[in-house]
């Protein structure tokens, strides 16, 4: 798809830090309060923005069986559990090849890329996000739309029919019906790849009939 996708978990006392970092206490009454930059972060709220070309988008995440206000050291190298965290997701277009190339280079190269391409960006939510975020906690890839092997499968029947008679009535091939009621590709795969399993016994009927 020419599109790569960087997936990170930031821990929500550590991005509730950065985002009070970013607010000297010397500031006036009239600069800009940290309460709506936490107030995304809340454990409830799902937030997104885009630029026309990058889009970052975070939802609350939560590890079972730790205390959810369990700080983590975002200097730290090691990985350990997060009870309250927030995941993001940032895509933007960047040829194959590239984004294998990017890939391949980790976590920090991954993330040092999202931080580079918001930089601009002004809202002092992502910023805090991204510097909250650790390196081993950051993987990214490129993106692929690919037929299922059930669509596989109809398309090689399809093309292995025989073509009818001149004069004889025309069947359309079958149609895959489904409701991905969410975001497609990157961001709901699972949804609407539910949808379209979903939409499986109908589309089985429809071949039946005809």
């Amino acid at each position: 798809m020419q599109v790569i996708v960087i997936l990170g978990i930031a821990a929500t006392a550590a991005l509730r830090a950065q985002a009070e970092e970013m607010t000297p206490s010397t500031a006036p009454s009239t600069a800009p309060s940290t309460a709506p930059v936490t107030s995304l972060f809340d454990a409830h709220t799902v937030v997104e923005w885009v630029d026309g070309a990058n889009r970052m988008y975070a939802m609350p995440f939560e590890r079972a069986g730790v205390a959810s206000d369990a700080s983590v050291d975002t200097t730290s190298d090691t990985t350990s559990d997060m009870a309250s965290a927030t995941m993001w997701q940032f895509s933007f277009p960047m040829a194959e090849e590239a984004a294998r190339e990017l890939s391949s280079r980790g976590g920090g190269a991954l993330l040092a890329e999202a931080r580079q391409r918001c930089s601009a960006w002004c809202s002092p939510a992502v910023h805090a996000l991204l510097a909250a975020t650790r390196a081993n906690d950051v993987t990214g890839y490129p993106i692929y739309d690919r037929l299922s092997p059930y669509e596989r499968a109809v398309s090689s029947a399809a093309a292995a029919a025989p073509v009818p008679p001149d004069g004889a009535p025309y069947r359309a091939p079958p149609a895959y019906l489904g409701a991905p009621y969410r975001a497609p590709t990157p961001g709901g795969a699972p949804p609407a790849s539910t949808a379209s399993v979903a939409s499986l016994p109908t589309a089985m009927q429809v071949i039946v009939i005809l």
